[in-house]
Parts: structure tokens; C-alpha cells; sequence
């Protein structure tokens, strides 16, 4: 088992599972990341965790999961690095949305979830 992926599961089962529950602490948040202008910091960790998904891919069992998460966070992750002011209009949509809204991307978190921690073991 790579370790790598049940630790990344489970920051994605705490975010999807604060989504759902706290839907307003969550808006608070990526209101305070919004004004602290921190979307540089969020890209390198988008970059770090595609990255890493694609190190660790040998050793898993869902590799076309892998691949294409790892892609996808990685090209993420460039995004938000050259693009942080088009990313404050789309943060002030996201902030903007009903808690209903809030909790259907915490179940997308789940499905996140669900396939590292699917990646990482064997059943």
C-alpha cells in the first residue's frame, strides 16, 4: 500500500465532509484565502499533489484514475498560478452559491475521495 494516497483521501473526505456540514465555514474560508490573495500558495499545492499523484502511480491499482487526477490537479495548479485575478471573480461566484450548491461539490469531494483511497489499497 502507498501511503501517499489514503493521507491524500482523507484530506479530501475532511474538505467534502466540511462542505457538506459546514457549508458556511467553508465560505468563510475561501473568502479569507480570496482577500489574502493566496492563490499562488494554492496553485503550488495543486501542482505538489498532481505531481505527487503521478510519483506514486506504480505501485497503484486504479492507474487510469491516477493519471488523469494527477494530470488535472497538476494543469490546475499552473492555472491558478498564472491566472489569480480571474480566479477572484470565479471564488466571488463559488461564495455566491446557495449551500446547496456547496454541498453537491462536497459530494464531488467524496467521489474524489473515494478513488484515491480506491488507488492507494487493495481489496
Amino acid at each position: 500500500m502507498i501511503w501517499f494516497y489514503p493521507a491524500i483521501s482523507v484530506l479530501f473526505l475532511v474538505i467534502g465532509f466540511l462542505f457538506i456540514m459546514r457549508p458556511a465555514w467553508m465560505r468563510k474560508m475561501m473568502k479569507w484565502i480570496m482577500d489574502k490573495d493566496l492563490f499562488h500558495f494554492m496553485g503550488v499545492l495543486e501542482i505538489a499533489l498532481g505531481l505527487g499523484t503521478l510519483y506514486f502511480r506504480h505501485g497503484s491499482h486504479l492507474l487510469w484514475f491516477v493519471f488523469l487526477a494527477g494530470f488535472l490537479f497538476f494543469i490546475d495548479g499552473i492555472l491558478y498560478l498564472l491566472s489569480s485575478g480571474q480566479l477572484k471573480t470565479a471564488y466571488a461566484w463559488f461564495i455566491g452559491l446557495e449551500d446547496k450548491g456547496l454541498k453537491i461539490y462536497g459530494m464531488f469531494m467524496f467521489l474524489i475521495f473515494i478513488g484515491y483511497f480506491c488507488a492507494g489499497t487493495q481489496f
